[in-house]
């Protein structure tokens, strides 16, 4: 992070060794919680260089900076929670799953770009929720 690059998760390559890859951050790369705090923290430290400082202002410039904050929150949109609410089954279920299978649904549906997307994501979580089933392709 302190120098505007992006860390993969860590995989096996064999007994000995693995595989962490890294590239520089997208101007659309998402931000999330855990990340805004180890750059806070990088920035106290004076360690974050000016390439790291241009991915960060980039990011606040587009959005893209806050754009989990809700999904961080598990803060429920207006027009899904009103679609679970209108299934008490699917709410039930909903309401139960724990909250890494929620934040990932939500952010399926805030990143839908079109309005007809988002709204088939919304139907999807629902009609699957109703059944205890996760939805988030």
């Amino acid at each position: 992070m302190c120098w505007g690059w992006i860390d993969s998760t860590l995989t096996s390559l064999d007994d000995d060794r693995r595989l962490l890859l890294m590239t520089r951050r997208k101007p659309r790369s998402t931000w999330s919680q855990l990340n805004k705090q180890r750059v806070q923290r990088l920035q106290e430290a004076g360690r974050i260089r000016r390439a790291g400082m241009a991915a960060i202002e980039t990011a606040k410039a587009n959005g893209w900076w806050s754009i989990l904050d809700d999904v961080d929150q598990l803060v429920e949109p207006d027009d899904l929670a009103a679609a679970l609410d209108a299934v008490p089954d699917a709410r039930r279920h909903w309401d139960r799953f724990p909250p890494s299978a929620r934040k990932q649904m939500l952010w399926w549906v805030k990143s839908a770009v079109k309005d007809q997307t988002r709204a088939r994501r919304i139907t999807t979580i629902v009609t699957k929720a109703k059944t205890g089933t996760r939805a988030a392709d």
